[in-house]
């Protein structure tokens, strides 16, 4: 009788998940990340080297060297109309 009242139970259970998820909801407060393409960019050794230093020693955590660069890029394109 004992396995019965359990197997009841777990039905219960069961439905009140699957109610639960059925009526679950959730908001975001940011939007989705866009994709990226990995992208191999070619730069000059003392304009590296002048990066790495400012990331290394003044840069908040967001200013990465990819975060970075697309803003530079993204900037010279609008300069440009594109």
């Amino acid at each position: 009788m004992a396995y019965k009242r359990n197997k009841s139970l777990n039905k219960i259970n069961e439905e009140k998940a699957i109610a639960f998820i059925q009526g679950a909801s959730g908001e975001t407060n940011t939007s989705a990340e866009k994709k990226k393409k990995s992208f191999v960019l070619f730069m000059d050794i003392d304009l590296h080297k002048r990066l790495k230093d400012y990331i290394t020693s003044e840069a908040k955590r967001i200013e990465t060297q990819n975060y970075i660069a697309n803003i530079a890029i993204d900037e010279w394109l609008k300069k440009r109309g594109f």
